[in-house]
C-alpha cells in the first residue's frame, strides 16, 4: 500500500496534505524499525531486499519540494540502513570492519561479473579503487544491455528473481523491472 501510495504523488501539482503525512509517517516509522535491535536484525533484509530507499529516492515526493521532509527522512533511512553495527550482536563495527564489509559487497559483484558477463570482464579484473566510485559503476553497467543486467543483479541478490512469490503479492514486480530502479539499485549498494 506505501508505495501504490508513493506512486500515486505526481511530480508537479497539488499533493494532499494527508497523503504526503501518511508517506512521512510510514518513513519515520521504517527509521524507527531499523534503529531499534531488536527489529533492525530482521527488519533490514527486507528493506534491502525491496529496495525501500532505492525506491523512495526515485520517487515524485522525494524530488518535489514539498517533499523536502521526506527527502530528509530518506536520508535518515539511508543512515540507518547502513548503520555501522553487528545486526547479529548488537556491537559497533570498526572502519576497518566497515571497509571489509565494502570490498566484499565489491568483491561478489566483480566475482559475478567475471563469471556471467563477458562485457565486464575489465571491470571485474580491476582494483577495488578503480571501480568503486559510483560514476566509474555507472558507466561499467550502462554497458550491458537491459536483460543482462537484470540478470546480474539478481545474481548478486539486489533485486528479486523473476519468480519470486513475493513479486506476484504486494507491490507487484514492476518496480523490478524499472531501469532506474536497477541502476539506482547496483550503484547505491555498492
Amino acid at each position: 500500500h506505501f508505495f501504490a501510495q508513493l506512486a500515486a504523488v505526481p511530480p508537479a501539482g497539488a499533493v494532499d496534505l494527508e497523503l504526503r503525512r501518511y508517506l512521512e509517517r510510514v518513513a519515520e516509522l521504517l527509521i524507527d524499525l531499523l534503529a531499534q535491535l531488536p527489529t533492525r536484525r530482521f527488519f533490514l533484509a527486507l528493506v534491502k531486499d525491496r529496495q525501500v530507499v532505492v525506491r523512495c529516492r526515485l520517487s515524485s515526493l522525494a524530488r518535489r519540494a514539498d517533499g523536502r521532509l521526506f527527502a530528509q527522512l530518506l536520508d535518515l533511512l539511508q543512515f540507518y540502513q547502513g548503520f555501522e553495527i553487528n545486526e547479529h550482536t548488537g556491537m559497533a563495527l570498526s572502519h576497518d570492519e566497515m571497509l571489509a564489509r565494502h570490498y566484499d559487497r565489491i568483491l561478489r559483484l566483480q566475482k559475478a561479473c567475471f563469471a556471467t558477463v563477458p562485457q565486464l570482464r575489465e571491470f571485474a579484473l580491476s582494483n577495488v579503487g578503480a571501480i568503486e566510485s559510483r560514476e566509474a559503476l555507472a558507466a561499467h553497467f550502462a554497458r550491458l544491455d537491459p536483460a543482462e543486467f537484470k540478470a546480474l543483479l539478481q545474481k548478486v541478490h539486489l533485486l528479486p528473481s523473476d519468480d519470486d512469490p513475493a513479486l506476484s503479492a504486494g507491490d507487484g514486480a514492476a518496480w523490478a523491472a524499472d531501469p532506474a530502479v536497477q541502476m539506482e539499485a547496483a550503484v547505491a549498494a555498492h
